[in-house]
């Protein structure tokens, strides 16, 4: 069982957004962020539902015959023992060169990428991973970021 974490620099939402049953990859910073949008994973509910908003309860995940994670909301009370953690890096573009950078170029050998996208070229680039993660990992992350302008960059390295 997972627990749904977004995870933004100094930021951690104790929620995954979905829009229309999908987790989206919708960066804002790089060459390919207008209009692009690319399902990370999608998500498992009964024939002919759909959905879109704040995924906050405990999650399943499992991977199709074709290797995409397959996110499955469970019910009742059910306890996490990991995190589901969506991970959005990025390196501001143009116009915004004062905010400082967040990278996080590998993670930890307990953690598992189920989903890799990224923008690159042009100004800025975003870098999108969702993962299964120990309990706290989006928190000892994000405690290591500094958001203010001009702080340089946030390299988080394991």
């Amino acid at each position: 069982m997972f627990a749904p974490k977004m995870l933004i620099s100094s930021r951690v939402n104790d929620y995954i957004v979905v829009d229309h049953n999908n987790i989206i990859f919708s960066p804002g910073w790089g060459q390919n962020r207008s209009n692009y949008r690319a399902v990370m994973a999608p998500l498992w509910l009964a024939d002919g539902i759909e959905w879109s908003g704040n995924l906050r309860n405990p999650v399943a995940v499992k991977v199709a015959s074709n290797g995409t994670p397959v996110i499955v909301p469970l019910s009742g009370d059910k306890v996490a023992t990991h995190e589901l953690v969506l991970m959005i890096t990025y390196c501001p573009g143009n116009g915004a060169k004062r905010r400082p950078c967040f990278r996080v170029p590998n993670v930890p050998p307990n953690v598992q990428v189920l989903a890799d996208l990224r923008t690159s070229g042009g100004s800025g680039w975003e870098r999108w991973r969702l993962l299964i993660a120990p309990l706290g990992f989006a928190e000892t992350v994000s405690s290591q970021c500094n958001d203010a302008k001009d702080s340089g960059e946030n390299v988080i390295v394991f």
